[in-house]
């Protein structure tokens, strides 16, 4: 998100909402990164892991580990509706999520 961390979306101006409409992947915040950017990033991160490995991470990453893996096109990596809260395995060149049902009374602490 950039300079947009802790803004309501309303908040943001119009005019950087405007390029994610025509190029998702390439668009980025001010101050932030894009889609493409954050792609070449964990590819680098990927390629210099040498066994396997549990990567915990949130979902603009956890979005580009699984096309870099998966070696998906941008649109194909962009469609992909990405659950909460759950465990995503890669391996042997397919992947599986693992769903948690988590729930806010599970959250707080007793």
């Amino acid at each position: 998100m950039g300079d947009h961390i802790g803004l309501r979306w309303d908040d943001i101006p119009e005019e950087h909402h405007l390029p994610f409409r025509t190029d998702p992947w390439n668009a980025s915040r001010p101050g932030g990164e894009s889609h493409a950017d954050v792609y070449v990033r964990v590819g680098k991160l990927l390629g210099s892991l040498r066994r396997n490995s549990v990567l915990v991470t949130h979902g603009a990453t956890a979005l580009a580990i699984r096309a870099n893996y998966l070696n998906l096109m941008p649109d194909d990596a962009l469609r992909y509706q990405q659950p909460n809260a759950g465990i995503l395995r890669l391996a042997n060149g397919s992947e599986h999520f693992f769903s948690l049902d988590v729930k806010d009374t599970d959250l707080k602490s007793k």
